[in-house]
């Protein structure tokens, strides 16, 4: 192989293998687990298989409970289509959706597989 082609097919390959890792908007890929994280009113569990999330369940919601809980489903699927944390919340459960957020935020820290330095 010459030494341009052989540069080239390094480059498509990093390329293509980047493309092929989950990336959750914002970091890097993903530590496959399941975490679990509480903000304010809110505990969380998040399931995290092949670097994406695939589960966010409310195990405790405090200000409102089954109520506001119901309320933020929307943006629990929001977040989990969009693999992204920047989405709109829920009119009517700011607070809900600024918790749950801010949870999902503390997970992904600490799943992030490459921390910033």
């Amino acid at each position: 192989m010459n030494k341009k082609f052989s540069f080239f097919l390094a480059v498509w390959l990093a390329g293509f293998l980047a493309m092929t890792i989950p990336v959750f908007s914002g970091f890097g890929p993903l530590k496959d687990g399941t975490y679990v994280a509480s903000h304010d009113m809110m505990d969380i569990s998040v399931e995290i298989i092949r670097g994406e999330i695939l589960d966010i369940l409310i195990i405790e919601h405090r200000g409102g409970g089954e109520k506001y809980g119901r309320m933020i489903q929307p943006l629990i699927e929001k977040i989990l289509a969009e693999q992204s944390l920047d989405v709109d919340g829920v009119t009517g459960a700011t607070v809900s959706s600024k918790a749950l957020k801010s949870a999902l935020k503390e997970i992904l820290e600490e799943a992030d597989a490459m921390p910033e330095e």
